[in-house]
């Protein structure tokens, strides 16, 4: 989707245009393009990484971008991890837009997995898997909206004695 932006860069209101596609982004404005890589990506309070190229196309134009070092995210309030043999609901961090379902029925998941994208407020966010376990269930699909608190999957979980 592209965005415009204007922003006040060193005291210089410059509008530019934005577009994202997986972990890239081109940014362009009437005399330059630039195309940017996204290393690494952080809500604070949400867990997430960076992303991996969903896209094709070749980048017009290459700018490294400094910005001050990644500060670690405030862990968020976990949910507590299903015990063995129950099935765990896994639900939405916040309002958003699924942007992708990285596991399917029956796909086997490890503790922390990302196992979907969230759009929520022009940021990507990944919802990690509570537990080891089995997807039981897919609730969602890519675009759709999701609230805060909504069931998204499930998953059986493995192992262990609860």
């Amino acid at each position: 989707m592209k965005r415009e932006f204007t922003l006040d860069i060193d005291g210089q209101q410059v509008t530019v245009a934005a577009e994202r596609d997986g972990d890239t982004i081109r940014v362009s404005r009437e005399d330059a393009a630039f195309t940017v890589r996204i290393l690494a990506e952080s809500v604070p309070g949400v867990q997430s990484g960076a992303r991996q190229p969903t896209g094709s196309g070749a980048p017009q134009a290459s700018a490294p971008i400094s910005r001050a070092p990644a500060r670690k995210p405030t862990p968020a309030s976990k949910p507590a991890a299903p015990v063995a043999g129950d099935s765990g609901t896994v639900t939405s961090p916040m309002t958003g837009v699924i942007d992708q379902v990285l596991v399917q029925e029956g796909a086997a998941v490890t503790e922390g997995q990302t196992i979907i994208v969230l759009e929520a407020m022009k940021m990507y966010i990944d919802v990690m898997a509570p537990a080891a376990g089995t997807v039981a269930s897919v609730s969602v699909r890519p675009g759709d909206s999701v609230q805060e608190g909504q069931t998204l999957l499930s998953i059986d979980v493995t192992g262990g004695a609860g």
